[in-house]
């Protein structure tokens, strides 16, 4: 989980997918970008708004029993219905999702190891050293110029 109110590209997100875990993470910085197929709009994780800690509960419970739009990557037999997460859940549904929860293991996995396939796909070593690169260029480049001091002055 990922509770930033501010950030920048979250590394620690990326290396969760790596890991083969999905994420729950709130929607500032890139964090977006991170867990998101950008060609097909797919995600792997959820992403809620920040300083929504009812959202991000909610969130990591739907993500740790494949609820809502999770369900889908659960395998569940065809005709089941998942049970739903109220804001205020009886004891009998607490029963049934942390159940599901436990069972879904294998399951959370794979949808992990989707987002893992993504970060290959769109986070390559290539391409972060490429941009690396970039900036350290544009940070030459700017000190060159924007620099406007003569050596005499130093």
């Amino acid at each position: 989980m990922n509770s930033s109110i501010s950030e920048g590209l979250p590394l620690a997100m990326g290396e969760a997918a790596l890991a083969g875990l999905p994420v729950v993470c709130t929607d500032v910085g890139s964090s977006f970008c991170v867990v998101t197929d950008p060609i097909t709009g797919q995600k792997f994780s959820e992403v809620v708004a920040p300083n929504d800690p009812t959202s991000l509960a909610a969130a990591q419970i739907r993500i740790l029993a494949l609820l809502g739009p999770w369900a889908e990557f659960a395998e569940d037999e065809q005709g089941h219905v998942p049970p739903t997460l109220s804001l205020r859940p009886s004891e009998d549904e607490v029963e049934l999702i942390t159940r599901r929860m436990y069972d879904k293991a294998e399951q959370r996995r794979n949808l992990g190891l989707l987002g893992r396939a993504n970060i290959y796909k769109n986070f390559s070593s290539e391409r972060y050293l490429r941009e690396h690169e970039q900036m350290l260029r544009l940070g030459d480049y700017r000190s060159r110029w924007g620099d406007t001091r003569s050596s005499k002055d130093i």
